[in-house]
């Protein structure tokens, strides 16, 4: 309930951050934790960006002034791994970080989108990797 509150605070105190996520709660059911996906932050963020995505896309808060008006959208070639291009270009220009605090509940089903395209996403990724290489670390 008071994500937004967390990370606009953390915007507010890191004017060089364009973007910040945070932890997620992953679930199957209500009431059924599956597990918590800690976030990098900070220098384990420098050091692990890459792979796996390095914002989680559902946490994602922009800083309006340093990713869309300065033209950093999504790329529409991807029908998948579309925010992770984004994160990777962003960081190219600008600091992104996480907070570790758990700022969202995901629910993961066997017909989610991330499940049925899942080997689209991977080859995505890769390529995603590759294009934006070498990366600013």
């Amino acid at each position: 309930p008071d994500r937004f509150a967390k990370q606009v605070e953390y915007l507010e105190e890191h004017s060089d951050v364009a973007v910040v996520g945070g932890s997620f709660q992953v679930f199957h059911k209500l009431g059924e934790n599956v597990y918590i996906h800690e976030a990098y932050c900070d220098e384990m963020l420098d050091k692990y960006y890459l792979l796996p995505s390095p914002i989680g896309h559902p946490t994602a808060m922009l800083r309006k002034s340093m990713t869309v008006d300065e033209g950093f959208l999504y790329d529409e070639k991807y029908t998948s791994a579309q925010d992770y291009d984004l994160w990777l270009r962003i960081a190219q220009k600008h600091k992104i970080n996480n907070i570790p605090d758990v700022v969202l509940k995901y629910r993961v089903h066997t017909n989610s989108i991330s499940k049925q395209h899942s080997e689209e996403q991977q080859l995505n990724a890769v390529n995603i990797l590759i294009r934006n290489l070498p990366i600013k670390i």
